[in-house]
């Protein structure tokens, strides 16, 4: 590593410089299974051949210019991702990460109500700008941080419905990621998510689903919003919109979007006709459905798991999963890297995350069985 960078991850072992499909290969050559997807940003695998093939035909073409011009591939993106997203949340704000969406869509619901009080949960992460580390559950970053992030953001327990009482109107909004993955893979239920919607609309509470990760058919659905039976007022979504080029997105709902007003949302690189070309041909893969339906099966491949010696729980859905087990998760994750394996750590310190591209094979999730079953001997 540079003497150069700054250190703000404790990184693997070993350098990452090529990828293909699920595997990527260090400085040396070795080949890895990929089940981490760089922060489940690979969803369709490392160098994409149609991602690959779309930004560079748009590179060359027009490399860049900012909105203050409309591009027809600006026009486009939007329209493809307009046939996956549910019919309610189909006007887009692009952006550059899921921290910037998640910060444009609380400071656009406090605008939209004149309200000053936030709502998160314990448990939840939604990036590192002011406003998202405030409704993020980090204690100690929040103390550092201290006048600027304290005192206006109350933290709900998942699924207590009977913290809901602490709502009212004195709340702009709400945000929640309908699995929490840092937390060790907590889900949401639907009874609460459709009791928390309830009370949002009573008294008038912008209601954001975080879908950074859970999005773009991750999950074995499409969004959780909308086609979960709960429509939030506002959506972003991040990691896998391009599959690996940095895109974020706000999407809101068509009965608050009359109100946004000119300069209320803004970004100089967002909606670049490069990352837009990647969204593009991202949406346009899982359009029919198929790519979504593997991942279901997927997800029952990985739920099997349960089975191996030392798996005590295996929680979230299709690709978006955390393993419980016997051996603390950095230990684990240490030994499948041993077996040549990437996996990934969560603040529970027994849940090991699996956030894998979506074009897994059978043979990939049967070599991981085996190197599991191993490492938990």
């Amino acid at each position: 590593m540079s003497r150069h960078l700054i250190k703000t991850f404790d990184p693997l072992p070993f350098p990452i410089e090529r990828g293909e499909g699920a595997y990527v290969y260090d400085d040396q050559g070795n080949q890895y299974l990929d089940l981490y997807g760089g922060h489940a940003v690979s969803l369709m695998g490392h160098n994409p051949k149609a991602i690959v093939e779309a930004i560079t035909a748009q590179a060359n073409k027009l490399f860049f210019y900012s909105n203050a011009a409309d591009t027809s591939i600006r026009d486009q993106a939007a329209d493809a991702l307009a046939e996956i997203v549910h019919p309610t949340l189909g006007n887009f704000f692009f952006c550059n990460s899921g921290a910037e969406a998640n910060e444009n869509a609380l400071k656009l619901a406090i605008r939209l109500t004149g309200r000053a009080k936030l709502a998160a949960y314990s448990g939840s992460f939604h990036g590192r700008s002011l406003l998202c580390t405030s409704v993020s559950d980090n204690p100690k970053t929040n103390d550092e941080l201290g006048e600027w992030t304290g005192g206006r953001v109350t933290f709900l327990e998942p699924n207590d419905e009977a913290g809901l009482e602490l709502l009212s109107e004195e709340f702009a909004a709400v945000i929640l990621e309908p699995i929490q993955s840092m937390a060790g893979m907590t889900q949401f239920t639907h009874e609460y998510l459709c009791k928390l919607r309830e009370l949002c609309s009573r008294f008038g509470i912008v209601l954001i689903f975080d879908e950074v990760q859970t999005g773009f058919g991750r999950t074995g659905q499409n969004f959780v919003s909308g086609f979960s039976g709960v429509e939030p007022d506002m959506m972003t979504s991040a990691k896998g919109i391009a599959s690996g080029y940095p895109v974020g997105l706000l999407a809101v709902h068509d009965s608050l979007v009359s109100r946004v007003k000119m300069g209320d949302l803004g970004s100089t690189y967002g909606g670049g006709p490069v990352a837009m070309a990647a969204v593009k041909a991202t949406a346009e893969m899982l359009k029919d459905g198929r790519m979504v339906e593997r991942v279901r099966q997927l997800g029952s491949e990985f739920e099997s798991l349960i089975q191996v010696n030392g798996v005590e729980e295996v929680r979230g859905q299709g690709c978006l999963i955390g393993l419980k087990t016997v051996l603390p998760a950095k230990q684990l994750r240490d030994k499948l890297l041993e077996h040549r394996i990437i996996t990934g750590t969560s603040k529970d310190p027994y849940v090991l995350r699996l956030l894998p591209p979506i074009v897994l094979e059978d043979e990939h999730i049967a070599a991981f069985r085996v190197a599991l079953g191993a490492c938990l001997l």
